[in-house]
């Protein structure tokens, strides 16, 4: 059997185990009062609609959220600054998004 099959058996017992939050974080009843958040997706990336979908979700229970797609770009786009220039520019919006939350100048 592969690998990640085996995986995601072991971690999906069964198929009402996908509405737990633990497995599916969007689905968790209560996201008031979370930290500000930014979310940094990738165009190309199979799971960017699930970083929209966790903006939406932020957002509708009054969070303030930052959304930013880097398109044209893959998933893990950011560890591979050597091939993927595009990837400085996301670590630097990052780091700049890190320094205002703890409030360095």
């Amino acid at each position: 059997m592969d690998k990640s099959i085996k995986k995601s058996k072991d971690i999906v017992k069964n198929i009402f185990e996908i509405t737990n939050w633990k497995i599916s974080p969007l689905l968790y009843s209560d996201f008031y009062g979370m930290p500000i958040t930014y979310i940094y997706g990738a165009g190309l990336d199979p799971l960017v609609d699930e970083g929209y979908a966790l903006m939406k979700r932020l957002k509708s229970f009054e969070n303030e959220v930052y959304y930013k797609v880097y398109e044209g770009q893959m998933h893990a786009f950011v560890s591979n600054i050597v091939s993927l220039p595009k990837s400085i520019d996301c670590i630097n919006e990052a780091s700049q998004a890190i320094k205002k939350i703890i409030q360095i100048n």
